[in-house]
């Protein structure tokens, strides 16, 4: 089955195997969809197929054996069309269902909020947990290292609270473990202050840089020891961490 743009160029080929696959295991175009945005950069929620036969099919549909696909990537919704704050509040109340909507209209996943400061979608909902709202903006293409103000990234903020999962998808998805905030704190040491013994395990694994330091010297260890952690500060020795930064 080929999939052609709008000016006839094939952009992509399904082969008769790989196609009655789909088709015999009830796959659906949204999972179409999804094998597609790696062929052509664009995320599903941009991408629209369109048959001759069926005209714009839905990504309910199953995959069904054509010929021939057009596929049509469209632009964001301009800022005067869309309601900035509309994806940051669905974001913020874990509306999993209301995020995939306004995704697919479609809205920017890196607009920010229009408040003092301005904040993203991807580090509020990181920040408090909400795992199928960042897993969802991650496939709409979130920018992962986007930071706030402050210079907080999602993974910071989920490293923080203490949200394990979040952290994971977040690391998978290539995060920067090292980003920091503007005092210098990253992941793994607001994670050893805060006594995510977890999320200390996680970011070590990573390969997150164990003797960074704040700008007032401190590192993960130093925080860890302050704040009474005794076993965040056993896993960052084990780790070889220091309590010299560096």
């Amino acid at each position: 089955m080929e999939i052609q743009a709008l000016s006839g160029a094939t952009v992509s080929q399904l082969h008769e195997e790989d196609l009655l696959c789909m088709v015999e295991s009830g796959q659906s175009v949204k999972d179409l969809k999804k094998l597609l945005a790696g062929e052509v950069g664009y995320s599903r929620f941009r991408q629209r197929l369109f048959s001759e036969e069926m005209g714009e099919l839905q990504d309910d549909m199953p995959v069904r054996k054509l010929p021939s696909l057009q596929l049509v990537i469209l632009d964001f919704c301009a800022p005067e069309e869309a309601n900035s704050e509309a994806l940051l509040l669905a974001c913020q109340n874990n509306r999993v269902v209301e995020v995939e909507q306004l995704l697919q209209k479609p809205l920017d996943p890196n607009r920010r909020g229009t408040g003092h400061p301005p904040v993203l979608p991807m580090s509020s909902a990181a920040a408090q947990g909400y795992l199928e709202v960042v897993r969802l903006l991650l496939e709409a293409g979130a920018d992962k290292n986007a930071a706030n103000q402050d210079g907080a990234t999602a993974l910071i903020k989920a490293a923080a609270n203490g949200h394990l999962e979040v952290v994971r998808v977040l690391l998978e998805a290539g995060a920067d473990k090292i980003a920091a905030k503007q005092d210098g704190a990253a992941a793994l040491m607001i994670a050893a202050q805060n006594g995510h013994l977890e999320v200390v395990r996680a970011l070590l694994e990573a390969g997150a840089d164990k003797n960074a330091a704040m700008q007032n010297g401190a590192t993960a260890l130093i925080m860890a020891a302050d704040n009474g952690h005794l076993e965040v500060v056993r896993v960052l020795l084990d780790a070889g961490a220091s309590f010299l930064p560096g």
